[in-house]
C-alpha cells in the first residue's frame, strides 16, 4: 500500500507540473518522451531510472525521498 500511495502521489504532483505519466499498477511510473530528454533531466538526481529508445523513462517508486528527488529534477528542468 505504501508503494501505491507513493506512486499515486508522484503521478498527481507530476500532472500538476504538466508532466504526463501513464497509469501503472507496479512500483514504477513511465514518462513518455518529453521536450527535454529524460536522461538529461535525471542525470544528477541519483535515481533508478530506465531509459528507452523511444525517449521514455521508467522511474522506480520507493521512498518519499526518491519522489522528492524526481519532482525536484523535473521542476528544475521546467525553469
Amino acid at each position: 500500500r505504501r508503494i501505491v500511495t507513493e506512486r499515486n502521489h508522484l503521478r498527481v504532483r507530476l500532472m500538476a507540473m504538466g508532466v504526463y505519466s501513464t497509469d501503472s499498477h507496479a512500483n514504477f511510473v513511465y514518462l513518455p518522451m518529453s521536450r527535454r530528454p529524460w536522461r538529461e533531466v535525471f542525470a544528477d538526481a541519483g535515481l533508478q531510472v530506465r531509459y528507452y529508445p523511444d525517449g521514455g523513462a521508467r522511474i522506480t517508486v520507493g521512498e518519499l525521498s526518491s519522489t522528492l528527488a524526481v519532482l525536484s529534477a523535473v521542476e528544475k528542468s521546467l525553469a
